[in-house]
């Protein structure tokens, strides 16, 4: 007789011993967007937006200032690494295997995060999972695993994974890019080497992340779905309420890396095919306002299109055109404008002086009624179809209270991108647009043995 196979699982529940509750001590209203704002004992601050948009949904994101920046160089790689490692462990009384046999069929869902700056959480679940999404997180500060089977296993795909990326073209070039742009800056880490990633150390990782996660008393939760605030209090108040902290808040270090002074021009000629990849990357202050920074995304996409029409539509011999920017406020406000594109490698110089000529174009002139009007056209559809989604108001509500940005309604925000003309771009661009201060960098082919040995200087 075959006996049935029985699962050795242990059934223990997730979590074992329940916090106690502390209380919401302050309670805000916001009418206009309906979204309270909760303010618990232990100095947690929470923001719930019940919504209607999906009625199996509910989103919720975490940060708190610290982040990566607080440990020195040689400790970059054990802080980038807890967070994936520590998640790889399991929680609890489970490893990873056991963690995912008991909650399969659960819908939540909890990622912990260490980014430069902050750490904190991105999760989701359906209304019925949200008892199971809050105990996890009360596990991540509260009972992390040291698993050494599950560091050396990840540590080993990672190396094995890693060696064969050095080796293509293109990773290389990504990685020559990222080391130029930066200074090289220790911090700055791309493609890990070996060296970097024996820098790790399974227990200072745990340690860097108990230490990220030993106070949720700086920390900002939101959570937008569907859910309602009355109901749902006394759940929060028992798991988040219920975390551990202590007094003091913490501030990130700025640590950022320098970027290359006048015109920086490098090549990589290892590419095994008979095509280019060309990067261009411009970086400078920015004015965190609102109309710089609206102007500045609408820069960007009238940009866009006038490098795909000049360099894919008139000259041909193009493919993959990218122009891209971005705008952050901390540690300082910076912005990086990124242009990519592929090409035949004869065209690298001649395209480069076409985005150059791109943007001298609209810093003199400003854009074209006609390309202006389908910018703001295809961000008020967009912002439109958007503000039914709830990781939309996730978002919006973390740059809301992160960031200081207003929130607008729909009609202020269409006004707003209506109000912004030609005149407006143009003097955006003349303070973002910089044609003598960038770093162009060229993925070429490589030389071939049979080129080098037929060279005349070596006969």
């Amino acid at each position: 007789k075959v006996e049935a196979y029985v699962d050795s699982m242990d059934d223990a529940p997730l979590l074992s011993d329940i916090p106690s509750p502390s209380p919401v001590i302050k309670r805000t209203e916001n009418t206009n967007y309906r979204f309270t704002e909760l303010s618990f004992g232990n100095g947690v601050r929470m923001i719930l937006m019940p919504t209607d948009f999906s009625n199996d949904e509910i989103l919720l994101t975490a940060y708190s200032p610290g982040g990566i920046s607080l440990y020195p160089d040689q400790e970059v790689m054990s802080a980038t690494l807890a967070a994936t490692i520590v998640t790889q462990s399991g929680l609890g009384d489970y490893d990873l295997t056991g963690l995912q046999k008991l909650l399969s069929g659960n819908t939540a869902k909890l990622t912990p995060y260490i980014s430069e700056l902050h750490e904190g959480f991105n999760g989701s679940c359906s209304p019925r999972d949200l008892e199971t999404l809050l105990q996890l997180n009360y596990l991540y500060f509260t009972g992390i695993r040291r698993d050494e089977d599950a560091y050396n296993s990840y540590m080993s795909r990672m190396k094995n994974m890693i060696g064969p990326m050095r080796a293509i073209p293109r990773v290389k070039f990504a990685d020559t890019l990222s080391k130029v742009i930066s200074k090289n800056s220790p911090r700055v880490i791309n493609v890990p080497t070996d060296a970097q990633l024996d820098q790790a150390d399974p227990g200072r990782i745990m340690s860097i992340f108990r230490e990220r996660f030993a106070s949720a008393g700086d920390f900002t939760y939101i959570m937008v779905g569907n859910i309602d605030v009355d109901e749902v209090i006394p759940v929060l108040e028992k798991y988040i309420g219920g975390l551990p902290s202590v007094k003091g808040k913490e501030k990130w270090r700025d640590v950022t890396p320098g970027f290359p002074e006048g015109l920086v021009e490098i090549e990589v000629p290892e590419n095994s095919e008979p095509q280019s990849l060309v990067a261009m990357v411009w970086k400078g202050d920015f004015k965190w306002k609102p109309v710089d920074r609206q102007g500045f995304s609408m820069l960007m996409e009238i940009l866009s299109i006038k490098c795909r029409e000049s360099m894919r539509e008139d000259q041909g011999g193009v493919y993959g055109v990218s122009v891209s920017g971005t705008a952050s406020k901390y540690p300082k406000p910076e912005y990086t404008i990124t242009a990519t594109w592929g090409c035949d490698p004869e065209k690298i110089d001649s395209l480069a002086a076409t985005v150059i000529s791109e943007m001298n174009s609209i810093m003199r002139e400003g854009p074209s009624e006609t390309d202006l009007n389908k910018v703001k056209e295809t961000m008020i559809r967009q912002r439109e179809t958007r503000m039914k989604e709830n990781s939309f108001w996730t978002s919006y509500l973390q740059s809301h209270f992160l960031y200081g940005n207003k929130i607008l309604s729909f009609n202020e925000y269409r006004d707003f991108v209506n109000s912004m003309d030609a005149k407006t771009i143009r003097k955006i661009a003349g303070r973002y647009l910089n044609t003598t201060h960038y770093v162009k960098a060229a993925l070429t082919p490589a030389v071939k043995d049979s080129d080098s040995a037929s060279d005349p200087e070596r006969e």
